[in-house]
């Protein structure tokens, strides 16, 4: 247990999803967000709406530098993964580089 940390996990849900109701509200079709992998496993957990277990699990499957894409429908507030944990840059001769959350 860290002594003093700086933000509670609740809070840190909470920031997030005011984050992600922000990004809900932006203009555009397509909108880059670049993050971490605490924060890209918490969005994914909501879009699948699984637990807090289930989102560590997510969490230590991430690998650095990976993308993830979601779907958005202004029309009826859907919330969707389309693609999770993706590296098309990474070809078989340098995925020994990568890494993990």
């Amino acid at each position: 247990e860290i002594a003093n940390p700086p933000e509670s996990w609740a809070a840190f849900e909470t920031r997030l999803l005011h984050s992600q109701q922000a990004i809900f509200g932006l203009e555009g079709d397509t909108i880059l967000v670049v993050s971490s992998g605490g924060a890209i496993s918490k969005i994914v957990a909501n879009a699948l709406g699984v637990s807090h277990a289930k989102q560590v699990d997510l969490q230590l499957q991430i690998k650095n530098a990976s993308m993830s894409t979601f779907i958005y429908s202004r029309r009826t507030g859907g919330f969707f993964l389309n693609a999770f944990n993706e590296t098309p840059f990474v070809s078989a001769k340098t995925q020994h580089l990568l890494t993990y959350s």
